[in-house]
């Protein structure tokens, strides 16, 4: 695999060439074990920390749709979806013939005007905050979450994943605090978009609790509300900020077609973006 003796020291490997490549950040997840799931995407979160340094973490194939040998399986598309969006790598499927779910899919890319498709992920390695890199958020029973961030020049993206072990919940809050460790320092207000929660609220405001059940996760979209407005990127994505081209003064160029979201003093404003 990706960490063969050929990949790591052969004449066009990672200890001789000057490009940086891909390389696998973690084991495999069974499909049928939810705990293997949230394991998997813990290990590539914090491997990616060390790895990012001289390659691509890349976090391996996932399955958009759920375990087939069971109805009542949790969805694992958007758990594995979401984490890769924040992330730098590729993002590759491997897919029972005939079960794919497209909805998956749209959330981690976009079509573009000329008919072309766009991935939308970040442009770097995703960071876990100082204080979650050595917490136990992967043990049993109740507690916090694992925290990722993909920063980019429109704003932060924070994930927040339930990985705990044999089922537990995450119990946690999202507080301005978030806000100062994510890196926006003495910002007065910011704009703050819940994927899962499809709501949006400003920030400094009463901490709000979060509580996630296995599987299942969060993304939160922050960004600063420089002259009362901020925009808040596409929000039909996970990474809602890596839709966004370019702005010049009030207008605003995305790379693909989605839903933007501008949220302004006590008004939202929202708009679809549509093709021909």
């Amino acid at each position: 695999m990706a960490q063969s003796p050929r990949h790591l020291v052969g004449p066009h490997a990672l200890s001789t060439s000057s490009d940086i490549k891909p390389l696998r950040s973690s084991n495999d997840y069974f499909p049928d074990r939810p705990a293997s799931h949230a394991y998997h995407v813990y290990t590539n979160i914090l491997a990616s920390q060390f790895l990012s340094g001289f390659t691509i973490a890349d976090f391996d194939m996932f399955q958009t749709h759920q375990f087939i040998g069971s109805s009542t399986a949790p969805k694992q598309g958007p758990f594995h979806a979401s984490v890769r969006a924040l992330g730098n790598g590729p993002i590759t499927v491997t897919d029972v013939p005939g079960q794919s779910d497209a909805s998956v899919y749209k959330r981690v890319c976009g079509r573009a005007r000329d008919g072309k498709t766009v991935a939308l992920n970040g442009d770097a390695p995703v960071q876990v905050s100082d204080d979650r890199c050595f917490d136990e958020v992967a043990q049993g029973e109740d507690g916090r979450g694992l925290r990722g961030y993909s920063k980019s020049e429109w704003g932060v993206i924070m994930g927040l994943w339930n990985v705990r072990d044999n089922g537990g919940w995450v119990r946690d809050t999202l507080s301005f605090e978030d806000v100062v460790a994510a890196g926006f320092g003495a910002a007065k207000r910011i704009a703050c978009w819940s994927h899962s929660r499809w709501d949006v609220m400003v920030l400094p405001a009463e901490p709000q609790d979060i509580v996630l059940k296995e599987l299942e996760f969060d993304v939160f979209t922050m960004v600063e509300m420089g002259k009362g407005i901020a925009c808040l990127g596409l929000i039909d994505k996970f990474n809602t900020l890596a839709a966004i081209h370019s702005c010049e003064g009030n207008i605003w160029n995305f790379k693909c077609l989605g839903e933007a979201l501008w949220a302004m003093e006590d008004m939202l404003l929202r708009s679809k973006l549509r093709g021909k």
